[in-house]
């Protein structure tokens, strides 16, 4: 049975990150070693996400076509609805979470992922069934 993971949009912007920091390293690493087992997901607001920093950081349109291509291609990519806003509600009051935190994690939630892959929660954290990856931190062995 394959492993579903949602990855957050601090994942991708290493991965396609034109400064080629360690990071990157980290994730292509990652995603490498647990391709054969895993499903990648993410979501439309990741992609956005991703884009917009990319953007940001004085990446040409032109290369974040092709990270979108890349990414979508990569990963199965959820889209809003009327459940995850529900259910982001909800995670927020018994979580405290931010309200694009609490999105992320209702995206997950509703595609059937049991990993959550991000730095911008608490490692090892399990919300409803959910567990919370860094990637990034020494402690986690390889997947």
């Amino acid at each position: 049975m394959s492993n579903r993971m949602f990855i957050d949009s601090n994942v991708w912007v290493y991965l396609f990150s034109e400064n080629g920091n360690h990071k990157a390293e980290v994730v292509q690493t990652f995603l490498v070693s647990n391709t054969a087992h895993s499903i990648f997901v993410t979501s439309s607001q990741v992609v956005n996400e991703v884009c917009n920093v990319l953007k940001r950081h004085g990446m040409a349109e032109e290369k974040i076509r092709v990270v979108i291509e890349n990414l979508t291609s990569i990963c199965v990519v959820q889209n809003l609805s009327k459940d995850v806003c529900l259910i982001a509600s909800r995670l927020r009051e018994k979580y405290s979470l931010s309200f694009w935190d609490s999105i992320i994690v209702a995206t997950a939630k509703t595609a059937g992922c049991n990993l959550l892959i991000s730095e911008d929660m608490h490692d090892e954290q399990v919300m409803d069934g959910l567990k919370i990856k860094n990637i990034f931190s020494s402690s986690i062995p390889p997947m």
